[in-house]
């Protein structure tokens, strides 16, 4: 009756030996490969968009009279500290026409504008010389859902652009008229 106590040693010795290292290395191995394989399949296959609350343009979308609401988290206006006081744009068949009306007496308001090129139709002040009012036009295209390319006087540039859903607002990389890099809002002009 020796032996069986010997084989039951044996038998828990077995079951309390951790596995061998090599084996253990494999597995762990071959985890992270099929992990790192789930993430790539995940990365590539699985559809990701810019803004998901965003929706992007089509040209029902884009037409119509847009008026720019902010600069970054500057909004527009006299009391804002901002050189633009207001900009109204119009996109329609692929013409935009706007009118930017800003602080005379500033450089961003005279030597940092695009102006004057052939996209400006007519240059006004107001009796006190205090701002400026800039007709201009050029053209766009809508180069897929989130992306406009606009063409305005000697200028051609692409523009990074979305519909708020919720505001129903026209968010842009940067202004219209290539001048501030920052995000600007548009909102449609109301009939």
């Amino acid at each position: 009756m020796v032996e069986p106590a010997v084989y039951e040693t044996e038998e828990a010795e077995k079951r309390i030996a951790p596995p061998d290292p090599r084996q253990r290395g494999r597995k762990q191995v071959f985890a992270a490969a099929l992990v790192a394989l789930i993430a790539f399949g995940f990365a590539v296959f699985v559809p990701h968009r810019p803004n998901s609350a965003a929706t992007g343009l089509t040209e029902a979308k884009l037409q119509g009279s847009w008026v720019l609401q902010s600069i970054g988290k500057t909004a527009t206006g006299p009391q804002s500290g901002c050189p633009i006081l207001d900009q109204q744009v119009t996109f329609a068949h692929g013409v935009v026409t706007g009118t930017t009306r800003l602080l005379a007496d500033t450089p961003d308001g005279t030597t940092q504008m695009p102006f004057p090129d052939k996209s400006v139709q007519q240059v006004s002040s107001d009796d006190d010389g205090q701002t400026l009012l800039i007709c201009w036009q050029g053209t766009y295209e809508l180069k897929g859902p989130h992306r406009l390319w606009l063409k305005i006087g000697k200028a051609s540039y692409p523009i990074d652009a979305q519909i708020d859903p919720k505001t129903h607002a026209l968010i842009c990389s940067h202004d219209l008229i290539l001048t501030y890099p920052n995000a600007t809002r548009y909102v449609p002009v109301k009939p």
